[in-house]
């Protein structure tokens, strides 16, 4: 056990990862920046996880092992292990990456008094191999502290390139639907802010067995139906806001601009339109949040037409109010 009490916690939930898991618990093991605990929860695996991973909690002393029969998936382990974590500062591992060494060191430096700071992640394939692309090619440029406002619409801050101020994290974001990443991204960038470090590496290995983040190069997705899209856009919006408006280390000027905003759109839901919740009340609303939020005028134009696009068109409220009534229940009671 290590002695005192370590600046980085790094979580890594673990589901039947041998093939990969040597290398990425290595390249961790050899970060440059060396004050941190690794921990590690082996979530029911069937394969040889669960031996590799105590030979090498034997091994070093920073690495706190715990372990289950059953699989309680990624959000549940990660919800678990964050309980336990005694750093400050929180970072996130997936089984089968690969840290360049000097990755955590880079992170914190850049830090400063950010809330977040993330890296880059360069796409590896099942053999190791650099593919020539990072995410950011998939998802976009990399989002700042400087467009805030985009945060609410896209992200470009994965979990596992990404190190946070434990205070932005709060445990109750592992029991909604979205991503934990981006729910993080969206606190962070509205309490003290994000930085992009471009030289902070993960090589996030693209492989058959990916549950997330797999980007299949040279082919697209399925297109799908406009209707689940926009409403799955909606919903995100609605937790981002609802998180917002309690999050402790957002002002509370802040807070106040994000709850009239999310009743706003409750409201506009609760008219029961058939075709669109988007008129000219929920327009002004919008454009008051933005104008309280100090958002740039160029920067409120592009969100405003973001907003527009996702509460215009058939919505069918009812199967949208009945989502948002189950996610206060959560909200109600983790928060």
């Amino acid at each position: 056990m290590p002695v005192g009490r370590p600046a980085i916690s790094i979580l890594l939930p673990v589901y039947n990862g041998a093939l990969y898991l040597p290398e990425q618990i290595d390249s961790i093991l050899a970060q440059t920046h060396r004050d941190f605990e690794l921990l590690i929860h082996n979530d029911g695996s069937t394969d040889g996880s669960g031996e590799i991973l105590r030979r090498a909690a034997a091994g070093d002393s920073r690495i706190m092992l715990s372990s289950e029969t059953i699989n309680s998936g990624q959000k549940f382990v990660l919800r678990e292990l964050l309980s336990h974590a005694r750093g400050d500062l929180i970072m996130f591992s997936d089984q089968d990456d690969v840290w360049l060494p000097d990755k955590t060191a880079k992170l914190v430096a850049a830090l400063g008094d950010a809330s977040l700071a993330f890296g880059t992640s360069q796409l590896i394939d099942a053999e190791g191999t650099a593919i020539g692309r990072t995410i950011f090619d998939h998802v976009g440029p990399p989002l700042s502290g400087r467009n805030q406002i985009d945060f609410l619409f896209r992200t470009t801050v994965s979990g596992h390139a990404l190190l946070a101020r434990r205070e932005v994290i709060d445990p109750g974001l592992f029991m909604l639907d979205q991503p934990f990443d981006w729910l993080i991204g969206v606190v962070a960038t509205f309490s003290a802010g994000v930085v992009h470090v471009p030289d902070a590496i993960v090589c996030h290995r693209q492989h058959t067995d990916n549950q997330l983040n797999t980007f299949r190069i040279g082919t697209r997705r399925q297109r799908r139906h406009p209707t689940s899209r926009r409403q799955q856009r909606l919903l995100r919006l609605h937790d981002a806001l609802a998180l917002l408006r309690m999050a402790p280390t957002v002002a509370p000027e802040k807070r106040r601009a994000f709850a009239k905003l999310h009743q706003a759109i409750l409201v506009a839901l609760k008219s029961g339109a058939s075709r669109s919740m988007f008129d000219g009340k929920l327009a002004q609303d919008f454009a008051d949040a933005l104008a309280a939020l100090h958002i740039p005028p160029a920067e409120q134009l592009v969100a405003l037409k973001a907003f527009a696009k996702i509460c215009r068109g058939p919505l069918h409220p009812k199967t949208l109010r009945d989502a948002f009534v189950a996610r206060l229940a959560i909200l109600c009671v983790t928060f």
